[in-house]
């Protein structure tokens, strides 16, 4: 057991690691920018949000927050070290056994990618159950105009509610080494960021029959209510057809953008408030943990 507990990181390694990592998002994220701006033009989410620029306001916010560490950075950092420090006497107070590696390392690698994704498809569906979990996660839901930056529209209590409902057991029962968190980082900002994007060519071949494309991630985002409980899939769109919540898109690209307009009803991000809305969300989660209570209690 003192073994696996000695592969961890320090605490300052992990700062390192893992905060450079977050900078290997600027890159992909204007790639894709610059991609979809070459491939699209009038159709561009880059040219959309320059005729509105209004609506980029909460992505700009979310990705201020994600890169300056103010949000997933630190929290990141925080709770894994938080995470070793638990689960180490954890294990050691109750003796439960973890599930240890028994393929070789890129192997296992993969395997944990997908029980990874597995687990946040389920959270995801979690989140669009319950209204307490609901309410952090309709901020990413706002966007009206999907971009690749609309991956990193989080609110800070949706990380929360990430960190302690998944990554947390995760890692305690799974001997998953701080080194695979990078590899983690990498390949979900690459797929999550390209599913937010307009990226038509990603809706052909093979690409969408093993990730989650554009196209399938649109209807989950569209202003159609019914598709916020289709098309889950974070990484891979295989979790969607498994448990029957996978919707097919359409066929004509040309029908793509009229059929699925994004965004949350009720909701106008060019008149909102960016700072009433992200604190009106801490203020409604007291709210509806409050009648939580009441109703317990009554």
């Amino acid at each position: 057991m003192d073994e696996y507990w000695s592969q961890w990181l320090s605490f300052e390694e992990a700062f390192g690691k893992i905060y450079g990592e977050l900078f290997k998002s600027i890159p992909i994220i204007c790639g894709l920018f610059i991609l979809e701006f070459f491939l699209l033009r009038n159709h561009s989410s880059l040219y959309k949000l320059c005729k509105n620029p209004k609506l980029f306001k909460f992505d700009l916010l979310s990705f201020f927050l994600y890169v300056s560490g103010a949000k997933k950075g630190i929290a990141n950092l925080l709770l894994l070290g938080f995470i070793a420090y638990i689960a180490k006497g954890f294990l050691k107070s109750f003796n439960l056994p973890l599930i240890k590696p028994f393929l070789p390392n890129i192997v296992w690698g993969i395997f944990v990618i997908l029980i990874y994704d597995c687990g946040t498809y389920w959270l995801h569906r979690l989140r669009h159950k319950f209204d307490l979990l609901w309410i952090h996660h309709s901020w990413h839901h706002s966007a009206e105009v999907l971009n690749p930056m609309t991956n990193f529209r989080q609110h800070p209590i949706d990380y929360l509610s990430f960190f302690f409902l998944f990554l947390l057991p995760f890692s305690i029962l799974f001997e998953f080494n701080i080194f695979y968190f990078p590899l983690l980082f990498i390949i979900a900002d690459i797929v999550e960021s390209a599913a937010h994007s307009n990226l038509t060519i990603l809706n052909r071949g093979l690409y969408p029959k093993i990730f989650v494309s554009p196209a399938t991630h649109r209807i989950h985002h569209s202003l159609n209510e019914e598709g916020h409980n289709k098309n889950f899939g974070n990484i891979f769109v295989f979790w969607d057809k498994l448990f029957n919540t996978y919707e097919e898109p359409v066929e004509k690209e040309g029908e793509w953008f009229e059929k699925y307009p994004t965004g949350l009803k009720g909701l106008n991000e060019k008149n909102v408030s960016l700072l009433n809305y992200f604190l009106s969300i801490f203020i409604d989660t007291f709210l509806c943990m409050k009648n939580l209570i009441l109703r317990k209690g009554s």
